[in-house]
């Protein structure tokens, strides 16, 4: 099982690396350190971490646009530090419940480079749309059922 909670400082730096591990800076554009205080501290933005059964930090969620009666969530960032082990899907589904549910938004959206079509996979299987495409991304949105 595994456990979604807001980012606490003393994650940043396990978190700043997790981004810099081959296998997943080539899919992302890591945030400084200074990007991720920034981001901890805004309330338009929910910095999250993601923990496994005994607690261990094993990936972090970036949710941008976070505000009362916001219609549109932004899922800037999802990483899983050991991808390919279903993790991913289970955020996915955990990010979705947070954002239709909790905030109340009406859709998500997220851009994906084109070459990450692990994550392209998952997105569209969870009931993400392209809805643009540019030379280096694809533009998806999901919208609240």
């Amino acid at each position: 099982m595994i456990a979604i909670k807001p980012t606490e400082e003393k994650d940043l730096t396990a978190i700043y690396q997790m981004e810099r591990r081959k296998g997943i800076k080539e899919f992302i554009q890591p945030y400084r350190m200074k990007e991720h205080r920034e981001a901890l501290l805004s309330d338009k933005v929910e910095h999250l971490s993601v923990f496994d059964q005994k607690n261990h930090l094993i990936g972090f969620v970036l949710l941008n646009g976070i505000q009362p009666k916001a219609t549109k969530i932004e899922l800037k960032r999802i990483v899983i530090s050991d991808p390919g082990k279903g993790l991913g899907t289970q955020v996915l589904k955990m990010i979705h419940e947070r954002c239709f549910k909790n905030h109340l938004c009406k859709e998500v959206g997220l851009d994906v480079f084109k070459h990450n079509q692990r994550a392209l996979s998952l997105y569209l299987k969870m009931g993400f749309v392209i809805t643009e495409a540019t030379d280096e991304l694809y533009i998806l949105t999901c919208n609240a059922t």
